[in-house]
């Protein structure tokens, strides 16, 4: 086992530990250790394969955190929206037939399935 700079080490050709400092703090993969995250016969490379986000997840976790926070979006605007209005007020509505042209027309009857 050879030690590069860093507190890479490697034996043969595979790489051992490679030590990714955030903020200061210890090698991820010894922290990992040290709190017993990870069992202490894991590799180096298995951390790594643990900590790899496959593509098939990758789509997951990014539609999870869309909906999630479209969700908490939209409750957001129905909430405020309801707020604003005052609760115990009436408010005066006017039907008003929309503006469509007669091609506009033919097309969403289309879309519904409609013979007019």
């Amino acid at each position: 086992m050879a030690e590069i700079k860093g507190g890479i080490t490697v034996s043969g050709g595979s790489v051992d530990s490679m030590p990714v400092i955030l903020d200061g703090r210890t090698s991820l993969y010894t922290e990992a250790i040290e709190r017993g995250l990870i069992e202490p016969d894991t590799t180096y490379e298995q951390f790594l394969e643990r900590l790899a986000v496959k593509p098939g997840e990758l789509s997951k976790v990014v539609k999870a955190a869309v909906a999630e926070n479209l969700e908490k979006t939209v409750n957001t605007a129905v909430a405020t929206a309801i707020g604003n209005l005052g609760l115990g007020q009436t408010y005066q509505t006017a039907p008003n037939p929309a503006d469509l042209s007669d091609e506009a027309l033919n097309e969403i009857h289309q879309i519904l399935g409609v013979n007019p």
